[in-house]
């Protein structure tokens, strides 16, 4: 597509663009190779549609390059184009993981603090955030009464908890401290209520899922979190 280059001068410019809409535009491999210089550090970009476009696979593993460089790109819409199934598959799986970036860049610094946690790979981290809900509690919501079985983790993101212990001085949890049995029994805790002393929002995770989570993380699976097939993309040069 001959309109292309042209664009791209103010595309790397313009650092408040969200989407690119160039369907049906006779954009082809040449033309891939020219947009994935230009996004491959794009600040803002988030959104592409190249359907309807006469790309092949060649330019669908630029494409699966660029969506693995530029975790920004959530959206990159394909139908119309010639590029084989399994590279689409490998596309949709990268987008999806960068869909869940940020809530990953949010929770992943402070869960690695928890010694059950720590060393796992960025892949397995992934599985476990997935795993998270999140609640909000009102100022004096318990969250844990004395004696209840310690089920659920409970990670501090906006707010402060008070561990009230039947003996001893009150414990204010703040923001990205964990409410775990490690944390309880560190802190001299394990017979307190845990009550909301502020609106508090939290991170949770009941152990059962956490278990779950965390022995999926631990499967012996390839090194990425790619289907199988993405694995062996590079001997599709000639498709």
């Amino acid at each position: 597509c001959a309109g292309l280059k042209p664009l791209l001068g103010t595309i790397s410019s313009s650092q408040q663009l969200k989407r690119l809409l160039f369907n049906d535009n006779m954009i082809g491999n040449v033309g891939v190779n020219s947009l994935v210089q230009c996004l491959r550090a794009h600040p803002s970009i988030t959104e592409v549609d190249l359907r309807n476009n006469p790309i092949t696979t060649a330019g669908g593993k630029e494409l699966l390059d660029l969506v693995k460089e530029n975790r920004r790109l959530q959206v990159l819409a394909l139908s119309g184009t010639s590029i084989h199934r399994l590279i689409l598959n490998c596309i949709r799986t990268e987008l999806e993981r960068n869909a869940r970036r940020p809530k990953f860049q949010s929770y992943a610094p402070h869960l690695r603090a928890l010694p059950q946690l720590k060393g796992l790979s960025e892949v397995q981290m992934e599985r476990v955030v997935d795993a998270l809900a999140t609640a909000t509690f009102a100022a004096g919501k318990t969250l844990l009464e004395r004696g209840q079985p310690v089920e659920t983790l409970h990670l501090v993101l906006s707010g402060t908890v008070h561990g009230n212990p039947k003996e001893g001085p009150r414990v204010a949890f703040t923001p990205h401290q964990p409410l775990d049995a490690d944390a309880f029994f560190d802190r001299g805790l394990c017979g307190a209520d845990f009550v909301a002393a502020t609106k508090v929002e939290a991170a949770t995770l009941h152990y059962d899922h956490f278990e779950s989570a965390l022995q999926h993380s631990l499967d012996p699976e390839p090194s990425s979190n790619l289907p199988r097939e993405c694995l062996s993309v590079v001997s599709l040069t000639s498709l």
